[in-house]
């Protein structure tokens, strides 16, 4: 399981943040920085990631790579993928729309499971809602 002991607000404000890892950084960061950037992925490559500090990163490799492997049996489309880069201290992930899969909304429950998010945060990571000061 996932170390979930930090978190605080990001350093710039939610609205720069995509807005489907809004939910996903507050989790992250509620006790103090765990994330350095990220993207949600764009077309035309649908490339995205999650850039951790290299402690967090450190503290929580074998449950990004638990994400990754839960990812892999539950997808349905071989093309999406998943994968984390250890020189880079980041979760990648490949999640091009392909029938109106929701790739990203399968990634974002299968870490708020790993890190053991309870009800409230997972709603919180899978709807990219910005949570109340006083959730986070």
């Amino acid at each position: 399981m996932g170390k979930t002991s930090r978190i605080a607000p990001p350093t710039r404000p939610f609205e720069e943040i995509d807005p489907r890892l809004r939910g996903l950084v507050s989790f992250f960061n509620r006790a103090g920085p765990a994330t350095v950037q990220s993207c949600e992925g764009h077309d035309p490559n649908y490339l995205g990631y999650v850039e951790f500090t290299p402690v967090f990163f450190k503290e929580n490799m074998a449950a990004l790579k638990k994400v990754c492997e839960t990812f892999e049996e539950r997808r349905i489309y071989t093309e999406q993928k998943v994968w984390v880069r250890e020189g880079e201290n980041a979760l990648f992930f490949h999640l091009e729309p392909m029938n109106g899969e929701d790739a990203m909304g399968l990634l974002l429950a299968v870490i708020g499971e790993e890190f053991d998010a309870d009800e409230r945060w997972q709603t919180i990571i899978r709807s990219g809602e910005i949570p109340d000061q006083e959730e986070i």
